[in-house]
C-alpha cells in the first residue's frame, strides 16, 4: 500500500469533516461567481438551480394526504425493511441501507409514502424486518407486525412508525404516532413547525446524512416556503446549512444564516484522525521517520467504531507494517499487518506484507539498527515489494541471483509460515498489484523450498492469468475511450433507493473466478470500476458529474420556469465537460494499472524461463 495523503474531499461523502457554521444570506444567486474554473461552474450551477427551486411556489398537500415516516432511535435495533398495506392497494416497501439505518438512530426520519385517502376509516398493517446491533447481516433477523384501524379527516395528516426492541424479554414492535403540528408542541406527539422534531426536517436530516443533500436541501426550501414568513428556528437554519455544505457550497462566501443557539456539532474526531494520519505520512516521507510514526501509531490504536474510522485503522497499520519491512525489521511488522481487518480494502497488502514479514529473522535481531541488520541470517527479503513502495526494484533484482542456494532448514521453515497468507490471495482481484504479487511469490517460495513442479505450475498460472488481464485493460480502456463507462454510470433512476448509487455499474462479485477455469478470463465491462473508485480525484469528478444529473432532473420537473432553459444548457455543457474529465481520469488509471501487470507478467515469463534452462547452461552463469 502506498504511503499516500488521503485527501477527504467529498469522498462518498461520509462522515462530512467540517460541520463549522457560518452565515447565510436568503438568497442564493450570490454563489453564482463565487469561484471559477470547473468546480466553480458547478458549485455556481448548483446554487443557481437550488435558487430557482426556491422561487417556485410550492402547492399544498391535497385533503386526506397522509405522509407516512418511519424512525428508529433504538440504538439496539437496526432496520432491514418496511412493508406498508392501506385497505387493498399495492404496498409500500423500503428496503434500508446499513448507512440509512444508523441515520435513523441520529434522529432521522424516512418518509415511505404520501398517500390520499378517502375521509374514514381505514384497515392498516405493517410489517418490518430488523436486526440485532452488532449481530452478523445474516443473522438474528427479527420481524413484528402492526394492525389497526385508521381515521382520516379532510386535512392533510402525518404519522410516525417507530421501530423499537421492547424490554429485556419483550418482542420488537412498531410504535404508532400520529403527528400534528402546534405552536407550543406541547403534546405527546405534536411538534413546531420548522423545529427538530418537524418530521419534515428530520427526514431532510435522514436524506443529507445518507448521501442525498441534494434532496436534503431542496425539502427543507420547501418546508421553508410552507413556514410562510415564520423565521425558521436555529435548528433549521443548522440542518439547511448542512444539506448545502454536503452538496458543496461552502467555498462561497456568505453562504449560511447564523445559526447561533443550534447545537454545536464541532470536534470532529474523524477530521483530527485524518490529519494525523496525512501528518504522519508527511514527516516519514521527510525523514522524521520516528515522529510520523508515533503520530500513525496513534491512529491506528484509535476506536473504530464506524466503517470510515476502521479503514483509516488498517491503513495507518499498513504504513506502518511497510516501514518495519524496508526497515528489516519485519518481526514487528507481524502484528501491525495481523491487525488489518481481513476482509477490507486492504486486506490484500496486508496479506502480502505479512508473508514477507514472516520471512524476516525473528528475536533479538528485530529492533536492532539498520548498520547491524546486514548480518541477519535470512536475506531474501523484500524480492518483490510494490512499485508504490520502493522506488528501486531494479536494483534489488540486480543484487539478488535467481538461483539460490537451497534454503537451510530455518529459512524453510520461514518460507512455509510465509506461504499461509500468500496461498490467501489466491483467487482474488487480479488486478490489485498485492494480488499480482502474490502470484509471483507463492512459487518464488515453493521454489526455494525445493517444490520445483508445483513452483513452474503456479508461474505458468500466473503468466496465464496476466496475460488475459492485461488483454481486459486493453478491452477496458477502449471502452472507455468510447464512452461505455459513462453509458454505466450515468444511473441518475437510482439516485433516491438509499444505496450508493454508483454500486448500481459494480461487477458482480468475484467476477474473475470463471464458472470455466480452462477458458479464458471474461471480465465484465466496468470490471475495473472499484478500482476507479478507490482514487479520491476519479470519485470527486464523478460525484461532480451525478450532481450535475441531479440538477437536470430538477430542471427537468420546473419545465417552463423562468430561466430554466438557459441554466438546461449551461448544465449540459458542464456535464458534457465533466465526462471528458471522467475519461481522462479512468484511461490514466488503467494504464498505471496495465504498466504494474506487465512489470508482474514481465517477471513470471522471467523465472520460468530460467527454471526452463538446462543446468550446466545456469552454472555457467
Amino acid at each position: 500500500m502506498s504511503q499516500g495523503i488521503i485527501k477527504r474531499k467529498r469522498v462518498g461523502r461520509v462522515g462530512i469533516a467540517c460541520r463549522a457554521v457560518a452565515v447565510l444570506c436568503c438568497c442564493l444567486p450570490a454563489l453564482a461567481a463565487a469561484d471559477t474554473g470547473q468546480d466553480g461552474d458547478i458549485a455556481a450551477l448548483k446554487a443557481a438551480t437550488l435558487d430557482l427551486i426556491q422561487s417556485q411556489p410550492v402547492p399544498a398537500d391535497p385533503e386526506g394526504s397522509l405522509a407516512i415516516y418511519i424512525g428508529d432511535r433504538d440504538p439496539g435495533l437496526l432496520l432491514d425493511e418496511i412493508e406498508v398495506w392501506i385497505d387493498d392497494a399495492p404496498p409500500l416497501r423500503y428496503e434500508y441501507s446499513d448507512r440509512e439505518a444508523v441515520a435513523l438512530h441520529l434522529a432521522g426520519l424516512y418518509r415511505l409514502g404520501l398517500v390520499t385517502l378517502a375521509p374514514g376509516v381505514h384497515r392498516f398493517r405493517a410489517d418490518f424486518a430488523a436486526r440485532y446491533t452488532g449481530a452478523s447481516p445474516d443473522r438474528w433477523r427479527v420481524t413484528a407486525v402492526l394492525e389497526r384501524k385508521i381515521s382520516i379527516a379532510p386535512q392533510p395528516a402525518m404519522l410516525e412508525l417507530e421501530a423499537t426492541s421492547g424490554s429485556y424479554i419483550g418482542k420488537p414492535e412498531l410504535q404508532f404516532h400520529p403527528l400534528s403540528a402546534a405552536a407550543a408542541g406541547t403534546a405527546a406527539d405534536s411538534f413546531v413547525p420548522g423545529s427538530r422534531d418537524d418530521p419534515r426536517l428530520r427526514f431532510a436530516a435522514f436524506l443529507t446524512a445518507t448521501d442525498r443533500p441534494f434532496a436534503g436541501a431542496v425539502e427543507l426550501l420547501q418546508l421553508q416556503a410552507r413556514l410562510h414568513g415564520v423565521a425558521p428556528s436555529a435548528d433549521f437554519q443548522l440542518q439547511l446549512a448542512e444539506a448545502l455544505q454536503g452538496f458543496d457550497l461552502t467555498r462561497a462566501p456568505a453562504v449560511y444564516k447564523d445559526s447561533a443557539g443550534a447545537d454545536a456539532r464541532e470536534g470532529d474526531g474523524m477530521a483530527q484522525s485524518y490529519a494525523d494520519y496525512n501528518r504522519g505520512v508527511s514527516l516519514m516521507k521527510d525523514g522524521q521517520g520516528a515522529a510520523g510514526e508515533a503520530l500513525l501509531a496513534a491512529v491506528a490504536a484509535g476506536k473504530a467504531d464506524t466503517p470510515e474510522s476502521a479503514a483509516l485503522r488498517d491503513r495507518a497499520n499498513l504504513v506502518l507494517g511497510y516501514a518495519q519491512l524496508r526497515n528489516r525489521t519485519g518481526g514487528n511488522a507481524v502484528p501491525l499487518f495481523s491487525s488489518v481487518r481481513s476482509p477490507g480494502p486492504y486486506a490484500n497488502a496486508a496479506l502480502l506484507g505479512l508473508g514477507w514479514a514472516l520471512l524476516a529473522p525473528s528475536g533479538n535481531g528485530q529492533n536492532t539498527s539498520r548498520q547491524t541488520q546486514g548480518a541477519a541470517p535470512f536475506q531474501r527479503i523484500p524480492v518483490l515489494l510494490q512499485p508504490q513502495l520502493t522506488g528501486d526494484i531494479a536494483t534489488l533484482k540486480r543484487h539478488e541471483p535467481y538461483s539460490l542456494k537451497p534454503a537451510t532448514p530455518q529459512e524453510e521453515q520461514a518460507l512455509r509460515r510465509a506461504l499461509v497468507p500468500w496461498v490467501e490471495l489466491t483467487g482474488r482481484d487480479p488486478l490489485d498489484p498485492a494480488v499480482q504479487e502474490g502470484m509471483i511469490a507463492i512459487p518464488y517460495a515453493l521454489n526455494h523450498i525445493g517444490a520445483y513442479e508445483e513452483a513452474q505450475e503456479d508461474y505458468v498460472r500466473a503468466v496465464k492469468l496476466l496475460e488475459a488481464v492485461d488483454v481486459q485493460l486493453d478491452v477496458a480502456k477502449q471502452r472507455v475511450g468510447d464512452g461505455q463507462m459513462i453509458q454505466a454510470l450515468d444511473t441518475r433512476e437510482a439516485a433516491n433507493n438509499g444505496w450508493p448509487w454508483w454500486l448500481a455499474a459494480y461487477p458482480k462479485e468475484h467476477w474473475w473466478l470463471a464458472d470455466d477455469p480452462s477458458q479464458p478470463l471474461g471480465a465484465p465491462e466496468t470490471f475495473y470500476l472499484q478500482h476507479l473508485m478507490a482514487g479520491d480525484d476519479f470519485r470527486a469528478a464523478l460525484q461532480d458529474f451525478h450532481d450535475l444529473r441531479l440538477l437536470s432532473d430538477a430542471l427537468e420537473r420546473m419545465s417552463g420556469a423562468g430561466g430554466s432553459a438557459s441554466l438546461e444548457a449551461r448544465i449540459a455543457s458542464a456535464t458534457t465537460a465533466q465526462a471528458g474529465l471522467l475519461r481522462e481520469l479512468a484511461i490514466a488509471e488503467l494504464e498505471r494499472e496495465q504498466g504494474h501487470t506487465r512489470m508482474y507478467l514481465g517477471e513470471a515469463r522471467f523465472a520460468l524461463a530460467r527454471m526452463n534452462e538446462p543446468a550446466q547452461a545456469v552454472a555457467a552463469k
